[in-house]
Formats: C-alpha cells, sequence, structure tokens
C-alpha cells in the first residue's frame, strides 16, 4: 500500500500491531510510544530512509510494543472480551474473503501469472536487481502459490492470529498456562516470519563456488584490488557481494562504500586508486600496457603490470608501494613493509577516522591522516632507520557528535520522567 520495499517489513504480531494502532487513539498510551511509531511509519516514506536506511523501524517496532503493552494493562477483562470477539469476528470475515481470493488465483492462474510476471519485471528494472530478470521472474512465479491461504505457512500465520486472539481473554493470573497463549500465537507468527527469511543447508550445498570466482581468489589474492563497473559485480557473479566473503577487495561492493571515499581521478572504473587488476569489457579508451589474464568470451581480467597499491616518500625518492609490501590478516588490520628513510606513507585505502597505526618501536595507536585523494597518510616524525612493519588496526567510534546527542536525549529523558513523576506525586 505504502510501496514498501522487503527492508521496511516491521512486523511484531497481527494482534499486537491491531492493539497498537488501537493505542493511538487512547490517552492511557503514553505520548512517547505513538511518537515512536508515527516517526517508524512516516520516515520511510520520506526522502530521509535514504540517509537513515531501513532500521528507522526499529522506532515503528518498539513504539508498537510499548502502546501494545500499554494498552493491554490499562484494559478491563471486560474490555478484552470485547475486542476479542471483534478481533475475532474481523478474523473470521478476512478468512472468508482471503478464501474467495485464494479460489479466483486458482481459476485465473494462468492470466495472473502473465500480469504479475510482467508487473514484477517492470518494477524491478529500475532498481539495483533489475538485471536479474530470470530471477525475478521465478520469484514472482512462487508468489501466487505462496499468497493462497491454504499454503503451509499461511496456514500456521492465521493460526497464530487466531491463538492470540482467543488468547486475549485469558489474561489473567487465574487462567494458569492459558495467560500465555497470546504470547504463543505471537510466537507462532514471528518464528514463521523469521523462517521465511532463514534457510539451513550443509555447508558444501550452500553455494558451488563458480570457476571465476576461484580463479580471481588465486589471482588478486587478499593483497590485491580489484577494480569493476558499478554493476557489473552483480551480474558476472550472483550472488551480489560473493567476493567479500572470499577474500577479494573490490571497488563496486558494498564494503567499499564510504561517503566522500577514493575516486577515479578520470572517471573509468580500472583508473581506481590502488587497482592490481581490472574486470570488465575492454574499451577502446581502456586501461594501455595492462597484461590479460582472463577471457571467456564475455568479461575480461586485465592485471596492472605496476601492482601498486601506494605510495612511498623517502629522502631520496618517491616510488610505488609495491602490493608484496601490503598485507591484509583480517578485515580490520593491516600490515605495510616500508624501507628505511621513509618520510611519509600513502596507502590506497579509504581514509576512516577509525583507522589507527602504531609506530614500528611501538607505542601508542595514533589516527591516520587524510590525503589530498582522501586515502589513508602516514607522516613520520624522523625518517625511519631501518625497513620497519608499519600495523594498523581498526578501532570503531561513534562521531562526537552521536555521542552528544545521545547524553542530550538522555538527559531530556532524565528530566521528563522526573517532571512527570513530581506531577504524579
Amino acid at each position: 500500500v505504502f510501496k514498501f520495499d522487503i527492508f521496511n517489513v516491521g512486523f511484531f504480531g497481527t494482534i499486537p500491531m491491531v492493539l497498537a494502532c488501537l493505542g493511538l487513539f487512547s490517552r492511557s498510551i503514553p505520548s512517547s510510544a505513538k511518537l515512536l511509531m508515527l516517526a517508524g511509519v512516516l520516515v520511510p516514506l520520506s526522502p530521509l530512509v535514504g540517509f537513515l536506511y531501513h532500521r528507522f523501524n526499529v522506532l515503528w517496532i518498539f513504539g508498537g510494543c510499548w502502546a501494545c503493552c500499554a494498552w493491554l494493562s490499562a484494559a478491563s477483562p471486560d474490555t478484552l472480551r470485547r475486542t476479542s470477539a471483534w478481533l475475532g469476528g474481523l478474523l473470521a470475515l478476512g478468512a472468508v474473503i482471503w478464501s474467495l481470493a485464494s479460489l479466483g488465483i486458482v481459476i485465473w492462474r494462468e492470466s495472473l501469472d502473465a500480469a504479475l510476471q510482467a508487473k514484477v519485471v517492470a518494477a524491478s528494472s529500475a532498481s539495483a536487481f533489475g538485471i536479474f530478470q530470470d530471477w525475478m521472474r521465478s520469484r514472482a512465479v512462487g508468489l501466487l502459490d505462496h499468497l493462497c491461504i491454504w499454503n503451509p505457512w499461511q496456514l500456521m500465520m492465521l493460526g497464530g492470529a487466531a491463538i492470540s486472539t482467543w488468547g486475549l481473554t485469558r489474561l489473567q493470573p487465574e487462567r494458569g498456562v492459558w495467560q500465555f497463549a497470546a504470547a504463543a500465537g505471537v510466537a507462532l507468527q514471528l518464528n514463521v516470519f523469521w523462517w521465511q527469511w532463514t534457510t539451513w543447508s550443509e555447508p558444501e550445498l550452500v553455494y558451488e563456488e563458480p570457476e571465476l570466482v576461484s580463479f580471481l581468489k588465486q589471482e588478486v589474492g587478499t593483497n590485491g584490488r580489484l577494480a569493476m563497473e558499478p554493476a557489473l559485480w552483480a551480474e558476472a557473479m550472483f550472488p551480489p557481494n560473493m567476493l567479500m566473503p572470499s577474500g577479494v577487495a573490490i571497488t563496486g561492493g558494498y564494503d567499499a562504500i564510504q561517503p566522500f571515499g577514493m575516486k577515479s581521478p578520470s572517471g573509468k572504473s580500472w583508473d581506481f586508486p590502488g587497482a592490481t587488476h581490472f574486470m570488465g569489457k575492454v574499451e577502446d579508451d581502456g586501461p594501455a600496457n595492462w597484461i590479460e589474464v582472463w577471457n571467456d568470451g564475455r568479461w575480461h581480467v586485465l592485471r596492472n603490470p605496476l601492482q601498486s597499491v601506494g605510495m612511498i616518500t623517502t629522502l631520496l625518492e618517491e616510488r610505488p608501494l609495491e602490493r608484496e609490501m601490503f598485507a591484509r590478516p583480517t578485515l580490520n588490520t593491516m600490515k605495510v613493509a616500508v624501507p628505511a628513510r621513509a618520510t611519509k606513507l600513502n596507502l590506497y585505502s579509504n581514509w576512516h577516522r577509525g583507522w589507527r597505526w602504531q609506530d614500528p618501536s611501538g607505542g601508542e595507536w595514533k589516527p591516520v591522516g587524510k590525503s589530498e585523494i582522501r586515502s589513508v597518510e602516514v607522516s613520520f616524525a624522523e625518517p625511519l632507520v631501518s625497513d620497519s612493519v608499519i600495523q594498523f588496526r581498526y578501532v570503531s567510534s561513534a562521531p562526537k557528535w552521536v555521542m552528544v546527542i545521545t547524553l542530550l536525549s538522555m538527559l531530556g529523558i532524565v528530566v521528563v520522567a522526573f517532571v512527570g513523576g513530581r506531577r504524579v506525586s
């Protein structure tokens, strides 16, 4: 209805969501819970979702659970019985309508299939997964079967809603174990929802590694950098981001996203700082003198003869940092072999405030500098007297403004709670 995509789903049980919505119109529900619910629903519909991402839906879930619990704590047994009867009637009516719609799917299955496939493929063509037309079409084919009321997953969801509706009238301690019926119904629904996202397989059956990925792991390795066209990683190797867990660093994947990070000076994908390899289609203005190491008739893999991942400035010269001098033992650590008399190191890795480096002689970890191309830069107070190994590690830390806002919010909550407490007393 609101054109949410799958990441905007904030489901926490049918009955809790209905009661939370009822709570929006109840004076017994805290205003904070209502504000959280409204923010969680309205923000994803606004351009702010691009900055805050879909995790902002946790506000809707938190506020909704808060409102539901507040409504239940304030409701009398008579109110619970009336609400349960009303919800039961709506659930029965919805099941009848759903059954008729499922019969309609069976009767007009062929025409609905064609229309749905065309709609899904057309709607996804402009999205990040638009290049997977066959995959999107296969998902559309299975969707109609999944939507029918007699689908086992749907029956369990409907059963969970029915159990939690019936359990509303038994939320008293004297009911014994039956007082947990509503919670059991919600738990059933949440588990069904969770199982739609989680699959279980033997490790060797999860995904068969393509020949191209095996080749790139050997050719590029963990200390090389593969430059690729923005959408190529998804088109050539599905599922997306498969090279990241394989240990291959690429310039176009999610692991390389860094706002205001390094850019290609010429705008060409292969001209990215520190690229030791390039994968794509070779054009007339492609990289000159690069060596072709793979060609399957569609994609080409070229090796940069320089194999440089940075620059080293010494007392005598400025020279490239060779690939063999760089190592990344883990995703959060790096090691660089630096020659004697070096005064500065420019490592072609996106600068971030979380990166720290340590002097070869030991001591405290210091923040790295930022070069003109927004890469990691280290300047030595004195030229190195001998060949050394510079160690880097990433320390996760929130920006200062985040800490300030958090502390001010905590202070505001304490003040509101104190003032509210005085009014009550």
